[in-house]
């Protein structure tokens, strides 16, 4: 832990400033992915006739399809490499 006398060596403020801005590209992107689906859940009711309890299954069949793909990524990410894990779920966000 850091004590308040000791300076943070610059390599540590270099790492945050190059996370930080990463890390809230990543949450703008799942942002626009789910708000991307609540659309399409809207035009698919409407266009193809699915009740909203339709809607809300295929809702339901992608929220545990990301809950158990978290498990094996985290997996993954600890016993490969977390940087090039978090890289290639970015690229394929995108």
């Amino acid at each position: 832990m850091a004590r308040a006398d000791i300076p943070e060596k610059p390599a540590a403020k270099a790492r945050w400033l190059r996370l930080i801005p990463l890390t809230i590209l990543v949450y703008i992107i799942s942002f626009m992915d789910r708000t991307n689906i609540g659309f399409a859940f809207d035009g698919i009711e409407k266009s193809m006739h699915i009740p909203a309890a339709g809607a809300g299954l295929a809702g339901g069949i992608f929220f545990i399809g990301y809950l158990f793909l978290q498990i094996p990524g985290g997996h993954l990410a600890e016993h490969w490499s977390a940087k090039k894990f978090v890289g290639i779920m970015i690229l394929r966000a995108c």
